[in-house]
């Protein structure tokens, strides 16, 4: 079964572009390299929903979830400098996305 999918995926911003596809088995692992300003990190955050798409569908486990913000589509992501919130605590931070989804 098919666990992600990325079809015709399309980013453009003012000098940059990005287009991809791809398909994941649950459990398969996927690699991207390339240099820095290539956009595997913007590539990252379209799935999650940090960056719009211009174009393109992603379906997780069999849903569709292009259209969902950020919070519902159940995609962690590690960024590769701080993303604290500067006002809370550390413990605050770690609960801050527990709160969110209730839990």
């Amino acid at each position: 079964m098919t666990y992600l999918e990325i079809r015709d995926l399309r980013f453009a911003r003012p000098g940059f572009s990005l287009e991809a596809n791809i398909r994941l088995e649950k459990g398969e692992t996927a690699v991207m390299l390339g240099p820095s300003g290539c956009g595997k990190t913007s590539f990252l955050r379209c799935i999650a929903g940090l960056e719009s798409m211009d174009a393109g569908s992603i379906s997780l486990a069999g849903r569709e979830i292009s259209g969902l913000p950020p919070e519902r589509r159940d995609i962690g992501f590690v960024f590769q400098d701080l993303a604290l919130f500067d006002h809370l605590s550390g413990k605050d931070n770690i609960g801050y996305g527990l709160r969110l989804r209730k839990v």
